[in-house]
C-alpha cells in the first residue's frame, strides 16, 4: 500500500539529511575565522578554539586562556524545473549554527579545551503544492556534537591531541502519501485506476526524539620550519540510534473518480467512505532506526609567504560509502520492516585559504586600542555524496564551488613593551566575520518514490535542480 512508499521517504529523511548535509549540507565553517579562510586550516588553525574540531593537536600551540563563541546563518534556495518546463522554489527560512569553545592551558606542554558545535543540519521547506511533496516538503534536522579535549606537545615541533565527541541529533519530516498508489481492495488495482497521480489522501510526519552516540576526533600537528607546518586530523564514524514516532493526519477535502476505469464506476462518482478506510489503516505507531556518520580524514600544509602572508590548503576525505542501506522498524505489524538503498560514494574536497595580517600589535604604539586587523579569503570545491538516482527533495544535492571572504578586528589597550600589565588591561577581544557563497551544479533528479519494493533509478529523473546559499557568521573571542 501506500504507506509502504511512505516508509521509503521516511527513511530517506533520516538518514538523507544526515549524509547530505556532511557533504550537501555539511557545516565545515565551525568560525568565523575558518571560514573567511574557505575552511582550510587542519595545518594551522584559527586562534579562537576552533581546533577543537578542526586539528586538536593545535591547541598545544596555544599560548592562553580563551573564550569564543559565534554562529553561523544560512540562507539557502532551491528550484525544481520539471522537463514540461514548470519551476517550484524551496521557501526556506534561516537557519542557525552556534558554536563555542574554551581552551585552558594546564602546563608547559598540556592544554585543555572543550567545544560545542554542529557540523550537521538540514531545513528544506518546498510548497504543499510541489509535485515532490509525496517525497518531502518539509524535512529538518539538528545534530549538535560537545567534545572535550586534550593535547600534548611531544615537542617544539610535534603536538598531538584528541578527544570524545558527544554527539546528539534530532530529525522532523512531513510528506503527502499519493492515493494512487494504494491497492483497492482485493481488486488487484490500486485508486490510480479511478483518479489521477499525485492525489493527496494523508499527511505523514515523523518526528524523531534525540538520538545519541560517541566517537573521537583526534589529530596531530608537525612544524617543518618557521614558515611551513603539517597537519592531520581524523573524526571517527558515529552510529546514532533515533527512537520516533509516526503519525499520520487524513488530507482535508473530497475524492472522487476522475477517469474511466476497469470498473465502471462513472466519473465523479464519490470515494470518500473508501478512501477513509485506507486511512484508518495508517496507525500513528512509534518508529526507529539507526545509521552512522560517516569518517573524515584531513591534511593540509600551511606557508608563510611572507611576514604578513599565510597560505593554507587542505584536502578532505569522507567515508559517504558506510551508507549502503538504511532499515526503517515499526512497531506494528503493519508496515513492515523496510530497507532502503542508499549507495552513497566516498567524496573529496579541495580547499584553499588565505590570510592576511594588515595591522598587529607587536609593531602598535602602547596605549592602542585597536591590536591588529587581519584580511582572509578562501576558495574550496566538493564533490556530491548522493548518486544520481537519489537526488530527491530531501537533497537535491550536488558539487559544489565555495567562495569566502572575512576579517578579523583585535581590541585591547597595547602595555608599554617589559613592563608590568596595568589591572583590567592585559586582555583584548576579538571580532571576527565572515561570508560565503555556495553554488551548487544543476543536476538532474526525481520527486516520486519508485514502487514498493523496487530500486529507484535515474529514469525517474524528471528535471533539473539548482540550488545556491548564502552564508554570514559572526563570532567573538576573549582572552583573559
Amino acid at each position: 500500500m501506500a504507506f509502504r512508499v511512505g516508509c521509503l521517504a521516511v527513511v530517506a529523511a533520516v538518514i538523507s539529511p544526515c549524509a547530505a548535509y556532511a557533504q550537501g549540507f555539511g557545516v565545515y565553517e565551525q568560525s568565523s575565522c575558518a571560514m573567511g579562510r574557505g575552511t582550510a586550516g587542519v595545518a594551522a588553525p584559527c586562534d579562537d578554539g576552533s581546533a577543537v574540531y578542526v586539528n586538536p593537536a593545535w591547541l598545544a600551540r596555544n599560548s592562553g586562556v580563551l573564550i569564543s563563541g559565534g554562529g553561523i546563518l544560512i540562507h539557502g534556495v532551491a528550484t525544481f524545473t520539471s522537463d514540461i518546463g514548470t519551476a517550484t522554489t524551496t521557501d526556506n527560512d534561516l537557519a542557525t549554527v552556534p558554536h563555542a569553545y574554551a581552551i585552558v592551558p594546564l602546563g608547559r606542554k598540556v592544554t585543555f579545551g572543550i567545544g560545542g558545535y554542529a557540523p550537521y543540519g538540514l531545513s528544506v521547506n518546498w510548497p504543499i503544492t510541489f509535485a515532490g511533496r509525496f517525497v518531502s516538503y518539509n524535512t529538518d534536522l539538528k545534530t549538535f556534537y560537545v567534545q572535550p579535549t586534550v593535547a600534548y606537545a611531544l615537542n617544539d615541533a610535534i603536538a598531538i591531541g584528541g578527544g570524545v565527541t558527544v554527539v546528539s541529533g534530532k530529525v522532523t519530516l512531513h510528506r503527502r502519501e499519493d492515493l494512487a498508489r494504494v491497492p483497492l481492495g482485493t481488486t488487484g488495482l490500486t485508486f490510480g485506476a479511478l483518479v489521477d497521480n499525485e492525489t493527496d489522501f494523508v499527511d505523514t510526519t515523523l518526528s524523531s526524539s534525540w538520538g545519541h552516540g560517541v566517537g573521537a576526533n583526534v589529530g596531530a600537528s608537525v612544524t617543518l620550519g618557521p614558515a611551513f607546518r603539517v597537519g592531520v586530523s581524523y573524526l571517527t564514524r558515529v552510529s546514532l540510534d533515533f527512537n520516533g514516532r509516526a503519525t499520520f493526519q487524513p488530507a482535508a477535502g473530497s475524492v472522487h473518480v476522475t477517469k474511466p476505469n476497469p470498473l465502471g464506476l462513472p466519473v465523479g462518482t464519490p470515494l470518500d467512505p473508501f478512501v477513509a478506510q485506507a486511512q484508518s489503516a495508517l496507525q500513528d505507531q512509534p518508529a526507529a532506526t539507526a545509521f552512522d556518520m560517516p569518517a573524515q580524514f584531513v591534511v593540509g600544509v600551511s606557508g608563510q609567504a611572507s611576514e604578513r602572508l599565510t597560505l593554507l590548503a587542505d584536502y578532505q576525505w569522507v567515508g559517504w560509502s558506510a551508507f549502503k542501506t538504511v532499515t526503517l522498524e515499526f512497531s506494528n505489524p503493519l508496515p513492515p520492516t523496510e530497507t532502503l538503498v542508499q549507495n552513497y560514494r566516498d567524496t573529496g574536497a579541495m580547499r584553499l585559504g588565505t590570510e592576511y595580517v594588515v595591522k598587529r600589535d607587536d609593531l602598535e604604539p602602547a596605549g592602542a586600542v585597536l591590536r591588529g586587523i587581519r584580511l582572509r579569503g578562501g576558495y574550496f570545491f566538493n564533490q556530491a555524496a548522493a548518486p544520481d538516482e537519489n537526488v530527491t527533495p530531501l537533497l537535491p544535492e550536488a558539487k559544489r564551488h565555495h567562495l569566502t571572504a572575512g576579517v578579523s578586528i583585535d581590541f585591547g589597550e597595547i602595555q608599554n613593551r617589559g613592563t608590568r600589565p596595568r589591572p583590567g588591561m592585559s586582555s583584548h577581544w576579538s571580532i571576527d566575520l565572515a561570508y560565503q557563497y555556495v553554488h551548487h551544479a544543476d543536476r538532474r533528479g526525481r520527486t516520486v518514490n519508485p514502487p514498493a519494493g523496487e530500486l529507484p533509478t535515474t529514469a525517474l529523473n524528471s528535471g533539473v535542480y539548482g540550488s545556491r546559499s548564502d552564508l554570514f557568521s559572526m563570532m567573538v573571542t576573549f582572552r583573559p
